[in-house]
């Protein structure tokens, strides 16, 4: 016992040589233990935000600055590993991983036979967009939110369903007319899979020399008690859908909806910003009480998109 004690002064002058090293290290110790227990570890967002102090280069500057020294942060890593150790049960049940089929293909689990896949593509400017889908599992088969940027992108997604959920694809549901939402829909129909998405969708394909969806609806389509699809009005694109889970509670509002960390709608040809709020404001209705609300591009939040997204509009400026 001596002999510990007399590595502890050793172990403190490492520690204060080694401290960031350190910090990124039990990041992921950290980030758990916030997740499991709903905690909120200060250490997250004072050392690794370095925006919030952007005037300081060095961000161990920045914690001294606000007073968090290396003895806080190890009285802080200790409460972790006391806490990860009591949290092991809920662990074991089940807090999943995100699977990455290809750099440019994940899947991530979003609720109770839910997935979000996740696409990824380099667009003209340089940015590497990523862009969001659904996978869900329901007892007459497995349906599909957007295809993927690619036809391999969408191909990936069908082999890990039929290796994994052990399920048939039963359908297929384009949000609107745009690569991200589309880019395979040739892999779906080749695969004998009923595509669903609005009229417009569809005649938007067909004038721009694409294979429409094969089951174009109006303004709503039942595909079962689980999937029900909703026509809101144009915004992002004339023909933007939503898909409305309301067994799981989750919202998928494509492109129409905004992440929680866009500044600007940032419209493209063919979006429609004086209506795009309108539309969105459709969503508050009752029936929509979402407790997971999906946007197009960027991470799931709650229905404060919504309002997040309306309020982006009512700043927007016509194009």
């Amino acid at each position: 016992m001596a002999s510990v004690f007399a590595l502890l002064p050793i172990l403190v002058m490492w520690w204060r040589f080694n401290q960031e090293c350190i910090m990124r290290a039990i990041m992921v110790v950290m980030k758990a233990w916030q997740a499991v227990l709903g905690a909120k570890v200060d250490f997250l967002t004072c050392y690794l935000d370095r925006s919030k102090d952007a005037e300081l280069e060095n961000p161990k500057k920045a914690l001294v600055k606000q007073g968090k020294t290396g003895d806080y942060f190890i009285r802080r890593f200790f409460i972790a590993i006391t806490g990860l150790f009591l949290a092991t049960p809920a662990l074991a049940q089940g807090v999943s991983d995100e699977i990455i089929l290809h750099p440019d293909v994940h899947i991530v689990p979003l609720a109770h036979n839910v997935w979000r896949h996740v696409t990824y593509e380099v667009i003209p400017d340089g940015r590497r967009i990523p862009s969001n889908g659904l996978i869900i599992k329901t007892d007459k088969g497995v349906t599909l939110v957007d295809t993927g940027w690619k036809i391999e992108h969408t191909q990936m997604l069908l082999d890990w369903v039929k290796s994994n959920l052990r399920e048939p694809v039963t359908a297929g549901v384009v949000s609107h007319s745009h690569r991200d939402r589309m880019g395979g829909i040739d892999v779906w129909l080749r695969n004998d899979i009923p595509v669903y998405g609005s009229f417009l969708t569809a005649d938007i394909a067909k004038r721009n020399g694409l294979q429409p969806p094969n089951r174009p609806f109006v303004f709503a389509a039942r595909l079962s008690e689980e999937i029900e699809l909703y026509y809101p009005g144009p915004g992002h694109s004339i023909d933007n859908i939503i898909v409305w889970l309301p067994k799981s509670k989750i919202l998928f509002g494509g492109c129409l909806i905004k992440s929680a960390d866009a500044a600007i709608l940032e419209p493209v040809d063919g979006s429609n910003v004086v209506e795009w709020s309108g539309s969105v404001f459709r969503l508050k209705d009752e029936r929509f009480n979402a407790e997971i609300v999906v946007p197009g591009h960027g991470e799931p939040g709650t229905l404060s998109l919504v309002d997040h997204t309306i309020r982006l509009g009512s700043m927007a400026k016509p194009i």
